[in-house]
């Protein structure tokens, strides 16, 4: 299997460091730290899978995106907990 490179776009990183903040601000460093490095970790396995997502060269040429579904919610566990 062919190993791509995966990169963020200046655009994504800026917006990885304002979630991180947001979660850390309404949730916890910690919970903002752990979703950030599991979201960082889903994407960099596109260099082995990079065929997943779909293909929205409309938008940037070979950006991938996903669904909300195959994502991560940080608050999950916020709710679960304050119920």
């Amino acid at each position: 299997m062919k190993e791509r490179a995966v990169t963020f776009a200046p655009e994504a990183r800026d917006d990885l460091f304002a979630l991180y903040d947001w979660i850390a601000d309404a949730i916890g460093v910690r919970t903002a730290i752990g979703y950030i490095e599991r979201l960082e970790t889903y994407c960099k396995a596109f260099s082995r899978a990079s065929e997943r997502g779909q293909l929205r060269n409309d938008i940037r040429p070979n950006l991938r995106i996903i669904p909300k579904e195959v994502g991560f919610d940080p608050f999950d566990r916020f709710f679960a907990s304050a119920g």
